[in-house]
């Protein structure tokens, strides 16, 4: 994580977690998504790994045993092994995008439904040549990647949101599972939480600061995440060809739930609205073009795709 120690590279890395986190607060866009198109999904990754529950351990020591010199220091020294380079950038930059979404994410939705899912239809579209590019085009990539697109589109057209229950314990299982969804490209854990019947409780209680609410949640998403990430990391190192071929398989399965012309009213058609998705569908294609361009400019380090400099 040595490239995210000057002030540059951690001020892109904090706008891009700010994407990662208005994309998590929409219904069908993953925050995971973004960390792959914008680069970062394998740090990402890689960075969360890293922190085991002795650094837990060690960070309540460090409390209690404070003032303590040399057991101070041998708990420092453990805590420096975390990648706070990357985290200290990418979560507070999480935190402001989360936070300016939540204020205006149900008029976006209620208001301009059909406009938002037609661009994120189009940024997601055009993201999927991003882990297509670092997957191997042979036989097996191909099938796996056809398998997780049928199994993503059959489950976001056949799940339907359960009923509402806003137990400590039911909360807690909420926030584990959309964490997961959220890590994975594709899957949107905001979704998750709407199929699950707690987004409007969360959403709400996020805006209004409920405490009580949201720190089940919120352990629900400590344990999820460094349960699942495990996971993904192996893949990743062991067979990282097929892991990007059914990640493009997800994210493309997935397009199903952002198929902008689910989203007309009755009294609306598809001729009448056909010029305004394709308007909004090429607005996401030529942002994520250009954000791609961007990041070479101004010398990511790490783009979301490797472009030469001519």
């Amino acid at each position: 994580m040595k490239q995210y120690k000057t002030t540059k590279s951690k001020f892109i890395l904090a706008a891009k977690g700010a994407a990662m986190g208005i994309a998590d607060i929409i219904p069908g866009v993953s925050g995971g998504t973004i960390a792959l198109i914008s680069g970062i999904y394998e740090h990402l990754i890689s960075a969360i790994a890293r922190i085991d529950i002795k650094h837990v351990k060690n960070m309540i020591q460090l409390m209690i045993f404070f003032y303590h010199k040399e057991k101070r220091e041998k708990n420092i020294e453990n805590i420096k092994s975390i990648p706070w380079n990357f985290f200290l950038s990418l979560l507070p930059g999480v935190a402001v995008g989360i936070i300016v979404m939540a204020g205006f994410i149900k008029i976006l939705l209620k208001d301009y439904t059909f406009e938002t899912y037609s661009f994120f239809f189009g940024l997601i579209f055009f993201s999927l040549t991003i882990p297509y590019k670092k997957m191997h085009h042979h036989f097996k990539e191909f099938i796996i990647l056809a398998i997780f697109a049928v199994l993503m589109y059959y489950l976001t057209d056949n799940i339907s949101p359960a009923e509402s229950s806003h137990s400590i314990i039911y909360i807690f299982f909420c926030g584990s599972i959309a964490i997961c969804a959220m890590i994975l490209p594709g899957i949107s854990g905001a979704y998750i939480l709407l199929v699950l019947g707690e987004y409007d409780y969360i959403l709400t209680a996020l805006k209004e600061m409920e405490v009580f609410i949201l720190l089940p949640f919120i352990a629900g998403i400590i344990v999820g995440i460094f349960s699942f990430v495990r996971i993904i990391k192996y893949f990743l190192s062991r067979h990282h060809s097929l892991t990007m071929a059914s990640l493009t398989g997800i994210m493309a399965g997935s397009l199903n739930k952002l198929w902008p012309f689910e989203y007309l009213s009755a009294n609306e058609s598809f001729n009448d609205n056909w010029y305004i998705a394709l308007f909004y569908i090429i607005l996401g294609i030529l942002v994520l073009y250009g954000l791609e361009k961007i990041s070479i400019l101004i010398q990511d380090p790490e783009p979301p795709v490797k472009l030469k400099h001519k």
